[in-house]
């Protein structure tokens, strides 16, 4: 009985053996990885691995760097960013080892965060549109329609993006926080102040749609609620987006002092903080 034991466990030990000869993958430890803020981007890549193996790595699944080229457990690479093609604030990347019979083995993928920042360049005079459109266009408030009780109004509003969320590219932000002051001349109620969370959602043929929900107040006892919907027409030098907004403003609870806009205008999140 004991030796039909034995051949079993013998058996089943060298059946283990070679099952992870055949299955068993080298394991790849993650120790840094990051791309410096400041430009040029340089990316900084450290990692460990379970085995001594040669290694590689690859962006997008399209571009590849030697990393290691001699058998190592210890790898580390350090390479400036400014020769690869980057339209994303997160670049996916993995980690290819193989040992010294040539057997592959994968990391997961991970996302590379870039710093954003983006830059504002013009031909042969960089510092015009800095000074001309950063600064005098930035500052215009926009032109709105406000009908409130059935009469029009002109009113001039300015929204300024205070804290813009970036995921997936540098043309837009998945979302972004507002605050915005609206003057209205000859109006009964003539001051808003609105805080606001804004989704874009880039579309093809135009530039983007964006919903969005604010909060009012006039400072005197006038406070309510207003969604809105604004489409990106088309953009400016790369700088600025030419929109149009429609919004609806109501309080809760009452309807006789609900108010409707119509804007025109110039959208750019250069002067937020971004993440």
């Amino acid at each position: 009985m004991k030796k039909i034991v034995y051949s079993v466990l013998f058996v089943l030990f060298f059946l283990k053996v070679d099952l992870y000869a055949q299955e068993g993958e080298v394991e790849i430890f993650l120790i840094d990885s990051f791309a410096t803020p400041e430009l040029p981007h340089v990316f900084v890549l450290s990692f460990f691995t379970t085995d001594s193996v040669t290694s590689k790595l690859v962006f997008n699944k399209k571009i590849e760097k030697e990393v290691t080229t001699e058998l190592s457990d210890n790898h580390k690479i350090k390479f400036d960013l400014t020769d690869i093609k980057i339209d994303s604030s997160y670049i996916p990347f993995e980690i290819y080892v193989y040992d010294k019979n040539g057997i592959e083995s994968k990391s997961e993928t991970f996302q590379l965060f870039i710093p954003y920042k983006k830059e504002m360049v013009i031909k042969n005079d960089p510092g015009l549109l800095f000074v001309c459109l950063g600064g005098i266009v930035f500052s215009l408030p926009s032109p709105t329609l406000f009908n409130y009780n059935g009469e029009n109004y002109f009113s001039l509003v300015k929204e300024i993006p205070l804290i813009t969320y970036y995921s997936g590219g540098y043309n837009y932000p998945d979302s972004y926080i507002s605050m915005e002051y609206a003057y209205v001349f000859n109006a009964p109620v003539k001051n808003f102040m609105r805080l606001g969370y804004k989704q874009i959602y880039q579309i093809p043929v135009i530039e983007y749609v964006s919903p969005g929900l604010n909060l009012f107040t006039d400072f005197l006892g006038f406070n309510g609620v207003s969604p809105e919907v604004s489409i990106g027409w088309f953009k400016i030098s790369n700088v600025f987006t030419v929109f149009s907004k429609y919004r609806y403003n109501f309080k809760p609870g009452e309807k006789t002092n609900d108010f409707h806009e119509l804007t025109i205008g110039l959208y750019s999140d250069f002067f937020s903080i971004n993440f």
